[in-house]
């Protein structure tokens, strides 16, 4: 078979969009899965290849109907949880305590970032993520906060929702995905009370450390132009925030907003130039496509690890192992796999 890794595909596809229409038990498609690999397994042994292949192919589609219907893991400590069963009033600023996950992106009046809530009211522990916007006064300096920085504040939280226009985009999936469950404002003026010890992971903590070098970096070179910096920002790590709402409405008139976002495109281009760069320095061919795979990993972590990049990383990955152990490298396959 040339492409392999289509019907299996195809299959695990078939079992998402049945699970959008039917409820199905996870207990009943895992014991089913099951089933249905120990007969794929007799059917080949037995020399029943095709009854084999359909054993398998029905257990891929279950499988995705089983990605599907996985219940979320419950979280009982999860600070919607704990507002609710605290009753707290939510009219009125609530002491959260926590670090910092996101560090603040910075506008012209005001910062936003995402605080990790380890307790919140009079020391109830909690868990989970909080985007929260802190107003500036005129003339104030924004916040000096990195990742990791363990902090205090008091901010308004206010509950997720979603505008409810249909086949609008699910605003409220969309940031729970993140681990994001309220969005808070600061008044402005109100405190940021520095506490003890940090929080979070040394790797991701040197990870945010490049990207803030490197946004430093663009406003040393840019900083007279700062909405050039804005694009080349936006093109290079993949923040968008700090361009104007005039400028991404020129773009966008224009048909070329997708210049803004980093994609695919970008992941191709850095490996035809690592690739090309290793073989002129006359770097083995195996060595080559490690280093190029271990940069393109490290380009993907500081553009935020956003999804086309991701794919397109796992995708060259692909094609890479696959000329090293002399496959054939079918794009359809590559696709399929990743």
């Amino acid at each position: 078979m040339k492409y392999p890794l289509l019907a299996p595909l195809a299959a695990f596809a078939a079992g998402i969009v049945a699970a959008q229409h039917a409820t199905f038990s996870s207990s009943e498609l895992l014991i089913s899965i099951l089933l249905l690999a120990a007969l794929a397994l007799a059917g080949l042994l037995r020399g029943g290849r095709w009854s084999g292949v359909v054993a398998c192919l029905a257990g891929f589609a279950l499988a995705g109907a089983l990605w599907t219907s996985l219940p979320a893991p419950p979280r009982p400590g999860l600070v919607t949880a704990v507002v609710d069963r605290e009753g707290l009033d939510l009219r009125i600023p609530v002491r959260l305590r926590g670090w910092v996950r996101v560090p603040p992106t910075v506008r012209e009046d005001r910062d936003q970032f995402v605080l990790a809530v380890e307790s919140l009211g009079e020391g109830t522990r909690a868990s989970g993520g909080v985007r929260v916007t802190a107003v500036r006064r005129a003339g104030e300096a924004p916040l000096d906060l990195h990742y990791g920085d363990r902090v205090e504040i008091a901010a308004r939280l206010r509950r997720l929702r979603n505008f409810e226009n249909p086949g609008g985009f699910d605003r409220v999936d969309y940031l729970r995905r993140q681990d994001i469950h309220f969005t808070g404002s600061m008044r402005p003026g109100s405190p940021v009370e520095r506490l003890e010890g940090r929080g979070g992971m040394r790797f991701w903590a040197a990870v945010w450390s490049a990207r803030e070098w490197a946004a430093a970096r663009v406003d040393s070179l840019l900083g007279a132009n700062p909405a050039t910096a804005a694009v080349v920002k936006a093109c290079v790590l993949g923040e968008k925030a700090y361009l104007d709402r005039a400028m991404g409405v020129s773009f966008q008139r224009t048909g070329t907003y997708h210049v803004l976002v980093v994609s695919g495109h970008q992941v191709a281009i850095l490996a035809w130039f690592f690739l090309v760069l290793f073989r002129h320095l006359r770097i083995p061919r195996g060595w080559g496509a490690l280093l190029a795979m271990a940069l393109l990993i490290g380009f993907a972590l500081l553009v935020g690890s956003q999804l086309p990049v991701i794919r397109a990383t796992v995708m060259v990955a692909a094609f890479l192992i696959a000329r090293q152990f002399y496959r054939q490298r079918l794009v359809l396959n590559v696709l399929a796999g990743t």
